[in-house]
């Protein structure tokens, strides 16, 4: 959550002045002074963005900068030389997974990080990667999955993972000692989103590229953008933080004039992710400056759109979803809730969840003659869980208030994204 010392600040502004960025209110001929807590929050806020090596470069580049403390300059130079290290441990991986499927006739679009961080951001670097996303031909996906399975890669398991991977636009994760995670996609998204991607489309335009000296083909500029948009916003729910929207700001800096924004929009109407795209675009470019023409995304607007519709979206950016959160949705909705019946309602469903999701809950059966013991221990983990933060609510507590408007917002945001397009 926002800090004290942002208090009466816009979430995000002084780690968006650090980065180059001029919120209206903080001026732009003199940094703002920073104070201890200013900077630890600024620290935070990068941390969990994964923009901390674009920080530390930005800090270097851009006037005027504020004034951090030698330690914290330190710090950010020690991660920023670890990310260039792991960059290239990357670009070896995918240098070497790239001539394999090169010689096997194995076609790859290279997306997201790989794309990104070695031809868009100019520096693999700065664009910090916790997996490679590689997309190839569905009728190639297990000739690829065996090449990788040769190269010493396995399917990462995970117990608690709910992932139906027979559904999904990838397969389950590989992984090996060592490396770099890889996502082995047959498309951009899955297949049951509520729109239709011209897939042969992308596969058509896509660009040969050098990537890592391995070669590789990457999306075209306006696919590359819709693809930024889905990912931020209807995949993630802007979850993913600031990286993402910056990725939007690298990409509309690389391709400039070469983006053909009437284009790109047709080309979202006819895949039906019309709200998905401007929502994301009007998002960057009022929270990043980006050069991005609102009169050319105009037909893209859905209607009744808000201003409090972006201001939703900026507090998903900046305040991220955590299991240790303070306030659940229930709690938020609960407090929320104006009539007397949905409150009600939720406090139905949050004290006597079904008994499927009660055994999911606490790994038993459903079935189990004993399941109704397990009503008990539900309330009271409720109860050592939130009743600190319901009585802080009723309290006025402010942290606790924050944390609500946050919930609330990002359930908000949900329902707006899942509406039909």
């Amino acid at each position: 959550m926002t800090g004290p010392a942002d208090v009466g600040r816009p979430e995000g502004s002084l780690l968006l002045y650090c980065l180059g960025i001029r919120p209206k209110g903080l001026g732009r001929a003199h940094p703002p002074s920073l104070t201890v807590s200013d900077s630890a929050e600024i620290l935070r806020q990068a941390r969990e963005n994964g923009i901390t090596p674009l920080l530390y470069h930005r800090l270097a580049t851009v006037v005027p900068a504020p004034e951090l403390p030698p330690a914290v300059i330190e710090y950010l130079r020690r991660v920023a030389v670890s990310s260039a290290a792991q960059s290239l441990q990357i670009g070896r991986e995918l240098s070497q997974i790239l001539e394999v499927f090169r010689r096997h006739g194995v076609a790859v679009v290279a997306l997201k990080g790989a794309h990104l961080g070695n031809i868009v951001y100019g520096s693999a670097a700065l664009r910090t990667m916790g997996d490679l996303d590689l997309m190839v031909r569905r009728d190639q996906l297990g000739l690829a999955e065996g090449l990788l399975t040769q190269l010493g890669y396995t399917p990462q398991q995970d117990p608690l993972e709910q992932v139906d991977y027979a559904r999904h636009h990838h397969t389950r994760p590989l992984g090996k000692p060592g490396a770099v995670r890889i996502d082995l996609h047959w498309s951009i998204a899955r297949p049951t989103a509520p729109f239709d991607v011209d897939l042969d489309g992308i596969w058509a335009r896509a660009v040969p590229a050098r990537l890592a000296g391995g070669e590789a083909l990457v999306l075209s500029p306006e696919d590359l953008l819709l693809h930024l948009c889905l990912h931020a916003s209807f995949d993630h729910q802007f979850r993913l933080g600031l990286r993402a929207c910056w990725d939007i700001l690298e990409a509309v800096r690389h391709h400039g004039g070469a983006i053909d924004w009437d284009e790109l929009v047709r080309r979202a109407q006819r895949w039906g992710i019309g709200r998905y795209v401007y929502l994301t675009l009007r998002l960057v470019r009022e929270l990043l400056a980006a050069d991005i023409p609102l009169a050319r995304i105009a037909a893209l607007e859905p209607p009744g759109f808000a201003p409090e519709i972006l201001a939703w979206a900026r507090t998903c950016v900046f305040t991220p979803e955590s299991e240790a959160a303070p306030v659940s949705p229930s709690m938020a909705e609960l407090w929320t809730s104006r009539r007397l019946l949905a409150k009600l309602t939720v406090l139905r469903h949050t004290l006597y969840p079904s008994r499927v999701a009660l055994g999911r809950i606490y790994g038993t059966s459903p079935d189990s003659t004993k399941i109704h013991l397990y009503y008990p221990l539900r309330w009271a983990d409720l109860l050592l869980r939130y009743g600190r933060h319901a009585w802080g609510l009723w309290r006025g507590d402010h942290d606790t208030h924050d944390e609500l408007r946050a919930v609330s917002e990002r359930a908000a945001l949900r329902v707006w994204l899942a509406k039909a397009v």
